[in-house]
């Protein structure tokens, strides 16, 4: 009678995990509404300052990390789309996303081609972009 009681309760449970739409499994970001709060970008955007400054000055100095300049920046890849694996992201340090709102589950900062992106992190998808605007 216990093992009869254990199949039906087990697969009870196999049939309402079934009925559960792979949307609702896993949280996506494919359609997200999600943006960066505006204090959030205004500390992104000075952080995207600080890297560019750091690069510029390395490079004066010799150094061969590359000065990106607003000119020389790539295509910004808009929410939705996907960071290509050739793109080298850099997490955001702490110290910047600590003084932000919380950013949802499974995502981080990134820092890639002198841009900030919210990206999921199984994906790579962008949820939200932070640029600095055009000179």
């Amino acid at each position: 009678m216990k093992n009869f009681s254990f199949s039906l309760s087990l697969m009870a449970l196999c049939a309402g995990a079934a009925m559960i739409s792979p949307a609702h499994a896993q949280q996506t970001y494919e359609q997200s509404t999600y943006t960066i709060p505006e204090n959030g970008r205004a500390s992104l955007r000075a952080f995207i300052e600080d890297e560019r400054d750091r690069a510029c000055d390395a490079a004066e100095n010799g150094s061969p990390k590359t000065c990106v300049t607003p000119e020389q920046q790539v295509n910004i890849i808009q929410p939705g789309g996907i960071l290509p694996p050739e793109v080298n992201i850099v997490p955001v340090p702490d110290t910047i996303t600590g003084r932000m709102p919380d950013a949802p589950n499974l995502t981080k900062y990134v820092y890639a081609a002198s841009n900030v992106y919210l990206i999921d992190i199984n994906t790579r998808r962008v949820i939200d972009v932070v640029t600095l605007p055009a000179p």
